[in-house]
């Protein structure tokens, strides 16, 4: 039935149960369906240009399963910085077999992306890094726009 003989139907039987009208009939809402799966999916993909994005970081769905790596929103990017640690804006992150590995599942309790460089936007009060600095910084969790990490591990 076409979308125009649909809006031409008229319901001929319909009951009133609890304030509602129910009418006996099924028809496909293509529109409707296409906003449930929409909203019941967990994990939106779309594209857009990476520095409107918000702060991202890479996660893992399940390990041993490649295509369960996603990036989500990175909340963390509003915790204080300790005195001791640098936030960097990442221009480039090393992946290594080490990463991969990781991500595989066959080395347990370790994060990926240890290498990364790129530009400090928050340093420390005891740190002698400042905002604009190009840095290279070796620490956890670095495939994420801003990663931070110890000062001592900068350079």
């Amino acid at each position: 039935m076409s979308k125009a003989d649909h809006n031409k139907q008229q319901d001929k039987e319909y009951i009133e149960m609890d304030g509602t009208l129910q009418i006996p009939r099924i028809v496909p809402d293509e529109c409707l369906s296409h906003e449930l799966e929409i909203n019941s999916n967990p994990y939106q993909s779309g594209i857009s240009v990476f520095h409107e994005a918000p702060p991202l970081k890479l996660i893992m769905g399940s390990l041993g399963i490649l295509v369960n790596l996603h990036f989500v929103e990175d909340k963390d990017i509003s915790q204080p910085l300790a005195a001791d640690e640098v936030e960097v804006r990442m221009e480039a992150i090393g992946m290594n077999f080490k990463d991969c590995l990781i991500a595989l599942g066959q080395i347990s309790n370790a994060r990926l992306g240890q290498e990364r460089a790129g530009i400090v936007t928050r340093a420390g009060s005891s740190t002698t890094f400042a905002p604009g600095d190009r840095i290279i910084l070796a620490a956890y969790e670095g495939y994420k726009t801003f990663a931070r990490g110890k000062a001592y591990t900068a350079y």
